[in-house]
């Protein structure tokens, strides 16, 4: 007798793979669930194109009856995703519905670094008075895979890592340490690398830098000296020069007579000095106290 085979084999799934890829050259994927009760499978086919079920990078092929493919030797782009596509064809060759996958995107970009800030505040920090502790915060993007991990140096340069080496962070985008040896007037960067899921590792971005300082001002150098005197019905200006610039100061005028004096500062930073006026009149043979701050 003769056996009547009309209906084509049953579609069965592809099996899902990766979401994204780093290569360029090669794409895999492997399938079940075909079936054919009348005649049997004879072969598989599948192709390759951006679009499901499309075959604009690869036109169906025989792949016999073996259930799984890696198809190398491909010039694949970055940014685009591509759809394997599988269907059986039976002994009498009746070919059953095309199934694809979800998709595969090449993701050959790394991330890209929007900035590092040095301190754990909304805007970056220039200055700091810690001997031990600095943080930092950073931002990167990735539009494909995603950000999966980070890493950070801190140096007295660009990339630098001479105080801490290149140190992971997992998925934290900040650190705070306290276990450092820093030194006053010595300005520390922040380099900070970001890798995707698929392994892309970004270049180095680097903080402006924060500046350490934990030692006060010194007076390098005074207009009057301290026991000198002054003119009862004139004002006295006195120019106090410092060894750094000041971001703050406080001036105050003390008497052991009469209380209740003016004084007025003027502060400029090219070199650091200070003009104070201390405004006349004043108590004959008064002693007065000038208090900076």
């Amino acid at each position: 007798g003769i056996m009547l085979d009309i209906s084509p084999p049953v579609v069965g799934f592809i099996m899902d793979g990766p979401v994204f890829t780093a290569s360029t050259t090669t794409i895999s994927a492997s399938w079940s669930g075909f079936s054919d009760t009348g005649s049997g499978i004879q072969f598989y086919e599948y192709a390759l194109g951006t679009t499901s079920g499309g075959t604009d990078v690869m036109v169906w092929t025989n792949n016999s009856t073996d259930t799984s493919i890696t198809v190398t030797s491909l010039s694949l782009a970055g940014g685009s995703t591509y759809y394997v596509s599988v269907r059986a064809i039976d002994l009498i060759e009746n070919t059953s519905d095309a199934v694809s996958n979800i998709g595969t995107t090449v993701d050959i970009d790394a991330p890209q670094g929007v900035f590092v800030y040095d301190g754990l505040d909304s805007d970056d920090e220039d200055l700091a008075n810690s001997t031990n502790t600095l943080s930092a915060r950073w931002y990167f993007t990735d539009s494909l895979s995603g950000v999966a991990s980070y890493r950070y140096a801190i140096g007295t340069n660009g990339e630098g890592t001479q105080l801490i080496d290149w140190t992971e962070t997992d998925a934290d985008s900040f650190f705070t340490r306290s276990d450092l040896d820093l030194l006053s007037g010595t300005t520390y960067y922040v380099s900070v690398r970001a890798t995707d899921v698929i392994g892309n590792e970004s270049a180095s971005f680097v903080s402006d830098g924060i500046s350490v300082d934990f030692t006060p001002p010194e007076i390098t150098n005074m207009s009057i000296d301290p026991l000198s005197f002054i003119s009862s019905t004139q004002n006295t200006e006195i120019e106090i020069e410092f060894s750094e610039p000041l971001q703050s100061h406080h001036v105050e005028l003390a008497a052991t007579i009469q209380s209740g004096y003016a004084v007025a500062s003027v502060y400029s930073e090219e070199p650091p000095k200070l003009i104070v006026t201390l405004q006349a009149p004043f108590a004959s043979m008064d002693t007065l106290t000038l208090t900076v701050n």
